[in-house]
Parts: structure tokens; C-alpha cells; sequence
């Protein structure tokens, strides 16, 4: 019998711009599908796509397809993230033999064909993100809001997991009903997963950052912690280790910050280096840009040179050679290949602590 109104949301049409991706496919593979797959239907293949089933109780993931692999390399029925390799897409997509569904339809749906093609390729592939995704975004309203909470709890245990709550926030696909204690979950998250979700909480919850114009006094009127900064510098907030090397990590772009308080010997002075780089550059990691005679521009510090060799490194970290005899022009840049603005999106807290961070490295 039909469920009550209490545990259903109801079906979504195919190019319902108000529902999300997951809610629309699930409704097309239901009425375009269930009629023989489903558990007792007449269906060859083991599997249900019912509206109601759980996304693990399709039994579509990563099976084996008994019908044949359609010569797909290494096919299943669903495999996330990739419906090249999804023989359910396969024969909603195709012409000819094997072409599904086969009943009551005499062309391909190419529209239907691509929206499985969005579903699958915004799967996770992670099962644990996969399972709780799915929990959060059920459209049966008897799902348990304890169970759809503790799915954006697990999602909110990574980055990874954080982006594909993002995502589902996005395109509207987690309950109205949910949004508010959605948000205030993620506002406790650690910091790598909150920033994710940041976009979308109130402007007045919102971290305020120091932008790329800020007054130097917000910052220089703090105490900063000293452990906190070199946490955030081996975290890569700053950006310290895409281009020097911290406690084993990092690049060799630039000099190592081994000492570097020797140099900046205060507050001020560290924080006016982080925020105007090109100030003072010392010779030896002074860049220069290198026109081939292939019209590509490189640039990057000079490590060696020899009469038949250039050597730079590169601000990825990477070491490019050079022949000589390649080079069209070669010129001295002024500006350093430290980047400006590398506190604008961090607090006036966070820049402080990284600064006395910085300035506790006073021996090489």
C-alpha cells in the first residue's frame, strides 16, 4: 500500500529544477526501472531500485553485472565516480541490444541517460561519505533525524567529507527542515571542515578574516602563541611549507626559516616581510624570468649556471634544466616568488600566533 504522507516526500520529476540530483534519480530509476527490478520482480539482474530502498539496499555498488560487462574495462553495475565504467549507465545510454529500459520505451532518453551520468559521477567513492550522504539526504521523512545528524557528523570528520556536505548545501538536497542545526554542527567542526561549510552560514557567523587591506595594529595588538602558529605552519594555513622547509617539511624554494627571527627581530618587522615580501630579498633567492626559444616563460631561482646549463628552482618546488643555447632573454625580477597576501585569509589571531611562531626560530 502506499506510504502515508508522514514517511513520504514523493517522487521528483526528471528535470525538476527544485530537486536535487540524488532525489531525481532515484524517482527516474523507480519509475522507469522498478517495474522489474525490485526483489521478486521480473528482473534477471539482483538488484532493486525501489524509490524507498537505502542506497546501499539498491545493491548497485560496485557489483558485478550478471548480464555481461557490455566490454566496459573492469565494469559493475554502479561504480562511484565513474560512469565509464557503470554498466547501468551503459545501457540506459546506448542503442540496440542490451539497451534498458527495454519495455514501454523505443528511444534513448538522452536526458534521462545524462542525469544517471551526474549521479554517478557525484558519488563518493569513499563508502563511509557514500552511506552518510545518503542517510542525510533520504527522502523518506521516516529517516531518523538522529540518523541523518550523525551523517553530517561523519561527514564533517574531513575535508573530503566536509566538501560533499558542501556540495549537497549546494544544490539543496539536505531537508529544509535540518539547514539550521546542519550549519551550527558545522560551525563546531575542526577548522579544515568548517571553511568548507563557512559559504553558507549567515554573514554575521562568519569568520572575519584579515582581507588584503587591513590595519597592521589589528594584528600587532594581539599576543600570539608561539605552538599554535607552528601547528598552523606544518598545517599549510600560511602557506609557510609550499615554499621552506619546517621540522622535515616543506619545499627548498625559498631559505629555510631555521634563524629567520635573527633577520626579522620584532613583531613589526616579521609581519611587515609577510605582508610586503619584495621589501627585502636576499641575493641568492632573488628570481629571474627566462623566455626559450619556444616562447615559454619560466620562472624560478637560480640554483646553478654553467656555459651550457641553467638550473632553476621553480615555485612549485620543482628543479627545471635549461639549456643556454635556449634561452631567449633572461631578466631580474623585482618582485620576490613569495606571493603577497598570504595573511588575507587568515585572523588577526591566527597571523599573530603565526608571527610568534616565526620569531621563535632564532638559531639556524
Amino acid at each position: 500500500s502506499p506510504r502515508p504522507d508522514s514517511e513520504f516526500n514523493g517522487m521528483a520529476g526528471r528535470d525538476d529544477p527544485h530537486a536535487s540530483v540524488e532525489h531525481r534519480t532515484r524517482s527516474y530509476l523507480h519509475s522507469n526501472c522498478s517495474h522489474c527490478h525490485q526483489f521478486g520482480g521480473s528482473g534477471s539482474a539482483a538488484f532493486d531500485v525501489r524509490f524507498e530502498r537505502s542506497l546501499a539496499d539498491l545493491k548497485v555498488i560496485d557489483a558485478v553485472p550478471l548480464k555481461g560487462s557490455m566490454q566496459l574495462d573492469d565494469a559493475r553495475l554502479v561504480v562511484p565516480g565513474d560512469p565509464y565504467r557503470s554498466v547501468l549507465y551503459y545501457r540506459l545510454a546506448k542503442s540496440g541490444g542490451g539497451r534498458m529500459p527495454h519495455i514501454g520505451s523505443e528511444v534513448v532518453d538522452a536526458e534521462g541517460a545524462k542525469l544517471i551520468n551526474q549521479w554517478i559521477s557525484k558519488m563518493p567513492r569513499e563508502e563511509k561519505q557514500r552511506t552518510a550522504i545518503a542517510a542525510l539526504t533520504s527522502p523518506l521523512q521516516s529517516t531518523n533525524t538522529k540518523d541523518r545528524m550523525d551523517a553530517v557528523a561523519e561527514l564533517l570528520n574531513s575535508p573530503g567529507g566536509a566538501m560533499v556536505l558542501s556540495n549537497a548545501l549546494a544544490e539543496k538536497s539536505v531537508p529544509n527542515s535540518l539547514q539550521d542545526a546542519v550549519l551550527t554542527r558545522a560551525a563546531q567542526a575542526n577548522e579544515s571542515a568548517r571553511d568548507v561549510i563557512e559559504p553558507f552560514f549567515p554573514p554575521e557567523q562568519r569568520i572575519v578574516r584579515l582581507g588584503g587591506n587591513f590595519d597592521k595594529k589589528l594584528v600587532l595588538g594581539l599576543t600570539g602563541d608561539a605552538a599554535r602558529g607552528k601547528q598552523m605552519a606544518l598545517n599549510g594555513i600560511g602557506q609557510c611549507i609550499q615554499c621552506h622547509r619546517i621540522d622535515e617539511k616543506g619545499k627548498e624554494v625559498g631559505p629555510s626559516l631555521g634563524g629567520v627571527a635573527m633577520k626579522f627581530q620584532t613583531e613589526t618587522a616579521m609581519l611587515e616581510q609577510l605582508v610586503n615580501p619584495s621589501a627585502v630579498i636576499a641575493l641568492e633567492y632573488k628570481s629571474i624570468s627566462i623566455l626559450t626559444s619556444d616562447n615559454e616563460t619560466i620562472v624560478g631561482r637560480v640554483v646553478s649556471r654553467s656555459d651550457t646549463e641553467l638550473t632553476l628552482s621553480l615555485a612549485n618546488g620543482n628543479v627545471r634544466k635549461i639549456e643556454i643555447s635556449d634561452v631567449s632573454v633572461e631578466r631580474q625580477n623585482a618582485t620576490s616568488l613569495m606571493p603577497e597576501g598570504l595573511l588575507s585569509s587568515l585572523t588577526a589571531q591566527q597571523a599573530s600566533d603565526l608571527i610568534a611562531y616565526l620569531l621563535s626560530l632564532n638559531t639556524k
